[in-house]
């Protein structure tokens, strides 16, 4: 059983509750991704907020992932996203 400590909070193998439930929540929230847009939309575009690496970038503002997804930023995260970097970003197809 977990021990309870001077403010209620428990613990699980000596490591207090409340700091694995947040590293568990920023563990998972990695590897989300929100469909961002309209999905009637006619266009064919499918839009997607996540972190991606980024493989090329195309000036004057759009990075591009491996899986040719592109993403297009404003001038200073254009210059300061380096190949190789892991970059949130509206990712689109």
């Amino acid at each position: 059983m977990g021990e309870i400590d001077r403010y209620g909070a428990g613990r699980v193998a000596g490591i207090p509750r409340r700091l694995l439930v947040l590293t568990s929540v920023f563990v998972l929230s990695a590897c989300l991704a929100f469909p961002i847009g309209n999905k009637n939309a006619q266009r064919q575009e499918q839009r997607v907020l996540s972190r991606k690496v980024v493989s090329d970038k195309q000036e004057p503002n759009i990075l591009w992932a491996a899986d040719r997804t592109r993403c297009e930023v404003d001038q200073k995260k254009f210059e300061s996203a380096k190949v190789g970097d892991t970059v949130w970003c509206v990712w689109t197809k």
